[in-house]
């Protein structure tokens, strides 16, 4: 069945995805994107479901689940259609399938494929599917061959043809066992569960940086956090240009994928940037001044989109545990419609004299303040400085 999201008022369509019916008669499955539009602003935008036989019911938000990009909505009636099965089990490795949606709009079409796996992204696991799942049938559902439902669609990969991936149906089993049969929440109930579902997502990607062992890197006399993921390693780029007086070296790392809280807006995203600075030939002011033209591009902060909260800063000079004296400069902005998270942007930059610096960038989004302060203390903490002795005469 077809799931639409409409513009109270004249009933223009302003999204739509799949869906179908599950462990109740007036049950429907389908994505949390789908539904972003009416959770977030539900005075001007309802859902409705269409049924095989164009019949349009009224639908409201039961439960979510943010991490694997759920959604279980409650019909005001039943359509009087068959429950469809689920299959606890995973399917296995070259198992054909069938995944069903409505894709644009078209009708409801099948897709034949196998599957390939899964593909693990902690706390995530997603099936990998050999068919195209096309825009419009996020939300339907997947099948095994005896028409047991295995897994969710929810994307498809825009790297390779012919991937298509799907939540599996163990995770849609515990979302259910989470509800009761009492009346949909309110949207504040809602909201605090999207609010409650990121920080502890935020708090799993810490807790995995934490947990493993503590991977270093060395940017010239410095050492700084090297891999945030262990499925991720880090990027570095040296920079020499011979009309300046200065050489670089940048390394990037991220923790993965976050989660999608709206478009636009995610959270647990973790993402880092150590730049080491060399001259021989500017003098202290002059790599002072070079240093502090750097952490201005790097703290600019790009324009508000419409009705988001500004940035708000500060600055504070301070030393880590390894007494490696800093200046670290930090912004954050309230995740609309979600005032308990935040996104962040750290920067700090080493207070030593000579020709070498340090320049350490931390991005997080949709995390609350103590789990992206934990975050910034974990990357503080491995900055070092090795400064240069002198031969014995």
């Amino acid at each position: 069945m077809e799931i639409r999201i409409e513009v109270k008022g004249n009933r223009g369509t302003s999204a739509g995805a799949s869906g179908f019916i599950a462990f109740r008669p007036d049950l429907v499955v389908t994505n949390y994107h789908a539904v972003t539009e009416a959770l977030y602003e539900p005075a001007q935008h309802r859902i409705s479901v269409v049924t095989a036989g164009t019949e349009q019911i009224e639908a409201r938000i039961l439960a979510l689940d943010v991490v694997n990009d759920l959604a279980l909505l409650q019909l005001e009636k039943s359509p009087g259609v068959p429950l469809l099965p689920l299959r606890s089990s995973r399917p296995a490795r070259g198992e054909i399938g069938f995944s069903m949606g409505k894709p644009g709009g078209f009708e409801v079409g099948i897709v034949s494929g196998t599957f390939n796996g899964v593909m693990n992204d902690d706390p995530k696991t997603l099936l990998v599917f050999s068919g195209a799942i096309n825009r419009g049938m996020s939300g339907g559902p997947m099948f095994d061959a005896q028409g047991q439902v295995v897994g969710v669609n929810v994307a498809t990969s825009t790297r390779h043809q012919l991937v298509g991936l799907a939540v599996p149906a163990e995770a849609l089993l515990k979302l259910y066992k989470g509800t009761d049969d009492g009346q949909p929440p309110d949207q504040q109930s809602l909201l605090k569960q999207v609010a409650s579902q990121a920080v502890q997502f935020g708090q799993h990607q810490v807790q995995a940086m934490e947990s493993s062992p503590t991977p270093e890197r060395t940017l010239g006399p410095f050492t700084v956090r090297g891999d945030l993921n262990k499925d991720n390693p880090c990027r570095t780029e040296h920079s020499a240009d011979a009309s300046r007086p200065y050489v670089e070296l940048e390394q990037v790392c991220n923790a993965g994928v976050g989660v999608s809280l709206m478009p636009g807006r995610s959270a647990g995203r973790i993402n880092s940037e150590s730049v080491w600075l060399s001259s021989s030939s500017l003098s202290p002011w002059q790599m002072s001044n070079l240093l502090e033209r750097r952490l201005n591009s790097t703290r600019e902060l790009p324009e508000s989109q419409r009705g988001t909260p500004p940035w708000k800063c500060r600055q504070q000079s301070m030393q880590n545990v390894e007494a490696l004296p800093l200046l670290v400069y930090g912004c954050r902005r309230p995740v609309k419609h979600l005032p308990d998270l935040h996104d962040y942007r750290f920067r700090y930059v080493s207070k030593v004299q000579g020709p070498n610096a340090l320049l350490v960038s931390l991005d997080l989004t949709g995390m609350d303040e103590k789990t992206a302060q934990a975050a910034l203390l974990l990357v503080m903490k491995t900055s070092r400085w090795q400064p240069a002795t002198k031969a014995a005469p």
